[in-house]
């Protein structure tokens, strides 16, 4: 009977989480918002805290593909706090990571929904990062990392080249 029980409570977690992302990718935002919402309520219905971070980041990304800039950020900064109470170094090194990439990405609009960054400089975030990558073995956290840096190096060639061809 326990068996069932659980396998039945993984099932409707499943098909909650399966039915955010159809409905995401369809671009339904209420029926994505609502299965998500479902999907946490499960989550902590089990008692199941251990996926609780990563719930709050599919929300927050959820929100930022949204343009809720606003929800995103919020979301985000709980699931930092949560992976750090939970001491889940995969889920912080990859949330900061994520919050980075939207500053990058949205810088506008990130600035207009209030968040004033949290790693300081580009270039300070990029190595805490980078570091972070290399020491809890994150491959594809580091790979990134160096993609950022490389886009960074780049773009200030490209602005330093444009800027002597405007001084010709």
């Amino acid at each position: 009977m326990v068996t069932s029980l659980s396998h039945g409570k993984w099932s409707v977690q499943t098909n909650c989480k399966t039915s955010f992302f159809d409905a995401w990718r369809a671009g339904d935002y209420t029926n994505a918002f609502e299965n998500l919402h479902r999907y946490f309520d499960y989550t902590m219905q089990a008692r199941d805290k251990s996926y609780y971070q990563y719930a709050l980041l599919h929300m927050a990304i959820f929100q930022a593909d949204f343009g809720c800039f606003g929800e995103a950020i919020a979301a985000m900064n709980e699931t930092i706090a949560t992976a750090r109470e939970n001491q889940d170094i995969s889920c912080l090194n990859f949330s900061m990571s994520w919050l980075n990439h939207l500053c990058k990405a949205y810088p506008r609009e990130m600035k207009h929904a209030g968040y004033g960054g949290m790693l300081g400089s580009d270039r300070e975030g990029l190595a805490f990062l980078k570091a972070k990558a290399k020491e809890t073995k994150m491959w594809s956290l580091l790979s990134s990392t160096m993609l950022s840096e490389a886009k960074a190096v780049l773009s200030a060639v490209c602005q330093t080249f444009h800027l002597q061809s405007l001084m010709c």
